[in-house]
C-alpha cells in the first residue's frame, strides 16, 4: 500500500493530465472559434488579396494565416481534413467538380474576383499567325478545360457542339477546328511551362499571373463578363454561418480589398466580381 499522501499526489497529477488533455481538445475543437483561421490560397493574385485581407483581419482582433498552395486538387481535401478552414482558390464549375467527385461538405461563399484567360505564344504575336495543325497546350481537367474551350470558341479558333454546358464541355465536343490544331493535355499549373514546346497555350489568369505573364501579350484574351469563372471563398458547410467566418467573408468583399485589386492591378487582368451572379452558360 502507498502512503496516503503518495495516493494523494497520484491522484492530483492524473487530475492534472485530464484537465490539459481536455484544454488541448478543446483549443483543437474551437480554433475556429478563438484560434487562428487558416485560409489556402495560390500565389498572386490570391495570396496577394489574402496577405489584404489578414492585415485588414488583424486590425480588428481577427487572426488569420496564409497556407500557400500549388496545387488546387488538393486544396478542397485540406479543407476537408481540417488542415486548413478557407479555401481561396476556386470558380464555381470547379468547385462543384470537386464536391460531386468526392462529396465534400463545403459552401461556395461568395464571388471576389475575376482574371480572364489568354492564349499565349513564345513564337508568334497574332492569331493570324498561327500554323495549320498548331500546338495548344490546354488544361485536361475538365472545368477548365471546359472554360479553355468556350474561351477559343469566342477567339474563332473551335466551334462547340450548341447547347452543351460550358462549364462541361470538354474536347469531344469540338466540331469545327478550322485550322486543325493539334491539343496536348496537361495540369492546369503546367500550362505555362509548356510555352517552349508547344505552339501556343491557353493559361488562365490565376495562373498566368502567378507566373508573370500579362494579360497585354495575349495573342486572344477572354471577354472579362462571365461571372460562372470568378474566384470566390470556400468553408467547410458547417462552419460558414459562425461569427468570425462570416467577418472574413465580408472583408474579402469590402471596399478595401475592391482597392486594392484595382489599384494592384490597374491593367485589368484582375477585376473585382463581388457578388457575381452565377449561372450556368450555354454553348452557341
Amino acid at each position: 500500500m502507498f502512503p496516503r499522501r503518495t495516493r494523494k499526489l497520484a491522484a492530483a497529477v492524473v487530475i492534472l493530465f485530464s484537465v490539459l488533455a481536455m484544454s488541448a481538445c478543446g483549443a483543437q475543437d474551437s480554433a475556429g472559434q478563438t484560434g487562428t483561421l487558416k485560409i489556402a490560397a495560390a500565389p498572386d493574385p490570391k495570396g496577394d488579396i489574402t496577405k489584404k485581407v489578414i492585415d485588414l483581419a488583424a486590425s480588428q482582433g481577427i487572426k488569420l494565416e496564409l497556407v500557400t498552395t500549388t496545387n488546387s486538387v488538393n486544396d478542397h481535401q485540406l479543407l476537408e481534413d481540417g488542415d486548413v478552414d478557407i479555401d481561396f482558390n476556386s470558380h464555381v464549375p470547379w468547385f462543384n467538380d470537386q464536391v460531386a467527385t468526392n462529396h465534400f461538405k463545403q459552401t461556395f461563399v461568395e464571388t471576389v474576383f475575376l482574371t480572364p484567360t489568354g492564349l499565349y505564344s513564345d513564337k508568334f504575336d497574332g492569331l493570324d499567325q498561327l500554323p495549320d495543325g498548331a500546338r495548344i497546350a490546354i488544361s485536361k481537367d475538365v472545368p477548365n478545360q471546359a472554360r479553355s474551350l468556350g474561351f477559343l470558341q469566342s477567339a474563332g479558333l473551335v466551334e462547340l457542339t450548341p447547347g452543351n454546358d460550358l462549364s462541361t464541355v470538354t474536347l469531344d465536343d469540338v466540331t469545327a477546328n478550322p485550322k486543325n490544331l493539334q491539343w496536348v493535355q496537361v495540369d492546369l499549373e503546367a500550362t505555362p511551362r509548356t510555352l517552349p514546346d508547344v505552339d501556343a497555350a491557353v493559361i488562365l489568369g490565376t495562373v498566368a499571373t502567378a507566373a508573370g505573364l500579362k494579360l497585354e501579350d495575349a495573342l486572344a484574351q477572354e471577354p472579362a463578363d462571365n461571372p460562372l469563372w470568378a474566384i470566390g471563398v470556400v468553408a467547410r458547410t458547417a462552419d460558414v454561418d459562425k461569427p468570425e467566418y462570416k467577418k472574413v467573408f465580408e472583408l474579402y468583399n469590402s471596399d478595401e480589398v475592391k482597392q486594392f485589386i484595382t489599384e494592384t492591378y490597374p491593367e485589368g487582368q484582375v477585376i473585382p466580381a463581388f457578388g457575381a451572379p452565377v449561372r450556368v452558360a450555354e454553348s452557341r
